[in-house]
């Protein structure tokens, strides 16, 4: 049984080297690590929602690109989150925006550490890192 939410365009969230977060947009296609997609502290369906509901605006977000809808990304990184989004050119995750103020992994609520300390992107460091392979630290599934 495959778990991939093919053709659903959802995030996903991991943590860097330094403990930073960092939203992944799956364009219904991209990479998720297993983990998510088994994972039964949180469902995939509802990261997004949490993000939006549980982590409260703290700074600004700086577009890398030019979007004509922006705006669930800026959403994301005034809650401190860098966002990357799946680009099917390059086949890694491109970065879209940055927070002004960071959120990091040592700010969240202990259920939310224990499922983050589990997605660690320990290969960067989001503040220098415009591409990312979630393959070089994560074992991921795609859509079929």
């Amino acid at each position: 049984m495959n778990l991939y939410p093919e053709g659903i365009d959802c995030i996903w969230i991991a943590m860097d080297q330094n403990g930073a977060l960092a939203a992944f947009v799956t364009a219904g296609v991209a990479p998720i690590p297993t983990i998510v997609l088994n994972s039964s502290l949180l469902e995939l369906e509802n990261i997004e929602q949490i993000v939006i509901e549980q982590f409260p605006v703290i700074g600004e977000a700086n577009l890398k690109v030019d979007l004509p809808r922006p705006d669930d990304f800026i959403a994301i990184s005034k809650r401190g989150l860098f966002v990357y989004d799946w680009d099917d050119n390059e086949q890694q995750y491109v970065l879209i925006s940055i927070p002004t103020y960071l959120k990091n992994y040592a700010d969240l609520a202990r259920n939310l550490k224990i499922y983050i300390q589990t997605l660690a992107l320990n290969s960067y460091d989001f503040s220098k890192s415009n591409k990312i392979n979630v393959y070089k630290d994560l074992i991921c599934n795609i859509a079929d």
